[in-house]
């Protein structure tokens, strides 16, 4: 039915600031001249460090008013207004739609039934066994689903049902890393951050319901 998500859109792995393009001043592949939009932090050393800026922004949508965070030209959240795990924005944070516009795209034709994958670059962050959990959940198609106990055989721990469970009520990057697909084993809904009636609305789209 649906196809694979495109793994090599996504980056697992949290990737430094420090990359060679702004090192040296130079406008980066959007660009726009990051060493400018940096702030900076004191090392031990009494030197200064250039930070990497945090954008966001919010969206509305279908399911409700969602906050997008973004670092590295990087999707880092996804947060729904109802949901338990909460972002909240920080004063250091820059609020900017222009670096939004490919994700906001892409959800937008998503939420209209156009859009099957998602070619975003992310950086969802957690611990080893989440990273592995949350990349079955970018490998279960479009239009179907899986249970708790599918996704824990696929990480070979199969008496892991219940961590399972707790990584993807963890997960940073909902609808775009599609934790509303996985379902109980007797095939009702159940644990979605966003609520059930969003999970059920997500699935609907999809036509998996």
């Amino acid at each position: 039915m649906g196809t694979y998500p495109s793994l090599n859109a996504v980056t697992w792995q949290p990737t430094g600031p420090w990359d060679g393009a702004w090192k040296q001043g130079v406008e980066g592949s959007t660009g726009i001249r990051y060493s400018e939009e940096r702030s900076s932090v004191r090392t031990r050393s009494g030197d200064f460090e250039l930070m990497t800026p945090i954008y966001y922004t919010q969206l509305e949508s279908p399911v409700g008013n969602l906050l997008l965070t973004l670092e590295d030209e990087q999707l880092t959240n996804i947060c729904m207004s109802n949901q338990k795990r909460t972002v909240k924005v920080q004063p250091d944070w820059v609020q900017s739609d222009r670096h939004f516009r490919t994700v906001a795209r892409q959800l937008e034709d998503y939420f209209r039934g156009k859009r099957r994958t998602f070619d975003i670059p992310m950086r969802p962050q957690g611990t080893d066994f989440q990273m592995a959990v949350w990349r079955q959940l970018s490998r279960i198609p479009y239009g179907q689903t899986a249970t708790y106990g599918d996704i824990a055989k696929r990480i070979d721990n199969p008496r892991a049902v219940r961590a399972v469970g707790l990584a993807n009520g963890r997960n940073p990057l909902p609808i775009v890393i599609p934790c509303h697909r996985v379902i109980g084993a007797n095939g009702q809904l159940t644990g979605f951050g966003g609520g059930l009636k969003n999970k059920a609305l997500l699935l609907q789209i999809e036509q998996s319901l």
